[in-house]
């Protein structure tokens, strides 16, 4: 009994022995198949995931301010209970911030890719200028006020209407 205990192992190395070299061929070219497909697929969903920044939201507390440098050199001075959302690095055709509260934008200069402040009803777009946007969401009015530069107003309830602020006016 124990002889045959012992001779198990070896029947079964045999057997595989046995197996035809195509059979084992065709299961290496499988299992080599499976890796290089689960491989291109884990790598090709990482890269899709890198480039997809991510948002950051950044709070104001009550009885403060604070000041926010963005990847593109634009710099945002939040003022009490103001809440600001961006993408940690800007792709794409277009900078967008979304703000609820109040802030100060000195926005850096860029041509090609337009600066766009969601506040409530009132979206800003600047290609570089400073200026001031009051967007609280318990407050009936949203206002923006231009320091420098030129920026263009549209009302999400009259999208067709483009409002053109100079230095100095308000909206």
């Amino acid at each position: 009994d124990i002889d045959e205990v012992e001779d198990e192992p070896l029947q079964d190395a045999a057997r595989v022995k046995r197996m035809p070299f195509i059979w084992r061929s065709i299961a290496a070219i499988l299992l080599l198949s499976i890796c290089a497909f689960l491989y291109h697929y884990y790598s090709a969903y990482s890269y899709k995931n890198s480039l997809t920044p991510t948002i950051t939201v950044t709070k104001t507390p009550s009885r403060s301010k604070s000041e926010i440098y963005l990847t593109d050199g634009s710099v945002v001075t939040l003022n009490s209970e103001t809440v600001l959302k961006y993408p940690s690095a800007f792709t794409g055709p277009t900078r967008e911030v979304y703000l609820s509260g109040e802030a100060f934008f000195n926005v850096a200069k860029d041509h090609t890719h337009p600066f766009i402040v969601h506040a409530g009803k009132m979206n800003i777009r600047v290609l570089g200028t400073a200026f001031n946007v009051k967007s609280y969401s318990n407050d009936k009015n949203i206002e923006t006020t231009l320091i420098r530069g030129a920026i263009e107003v549209t009302l999400s309830d009259r999208p067709s209407d483009r409002i053109i602020l100079k230095p100095n006016e308000k909206l």
